[in-house]
């Protein structure tokens, strides 16, 4: 965190610069079978997209992190082609970022 507040005191940091990532998403499938009638598998896919430093710290949870990012004037409501930041939050489950996002304006259309 501290790398992030270093970068973000400089003016000359776009907040909202689109950058090349691998990103790791939650994949669930229900398994249906005699063993374990009620089996839910959790995996993990790897793409490569575009995001934004919002879209990836609220892809990890970092709240501390999106906190500091709105702040500093990163956009709530970018599009990107995964989603939005508050998708990547509720895509993982980190619901602390997903209120964080949601009280820093989120649109309707970024939480559909």
């Amino acid at each position: 965190q501290k790398a992030v507040c270093e970068a973000l005191s400089n003016k000359i940091v776009d907040v909202n610069y689109l950058g090349t990532v691998n990103l790791w998403v939650k994949c669930t499938n229900s398994v249906q079978h005699e063993e374990a009638p009620d089996e839910l598998k959790i995996d993990y896919e790897q793409f490569k997209t575009d995001i934004t430093p919002l879209f990836a710290a609220a892809h990890a949870g970092q709240v501390d992190i999106v906190r500091r990012l709105l702040t500093a004037g990163a956009d709530v409501n970018q599009k990107l082609f995964k989603g939005y930041a508050i998708t990547a939050a509720a895509w993982e489950g980190h619901c602390d970022a997903l209120t964080i996002l949601l009280k820093a304006g989120a649109s309707q259309g970024a939480c559909e």
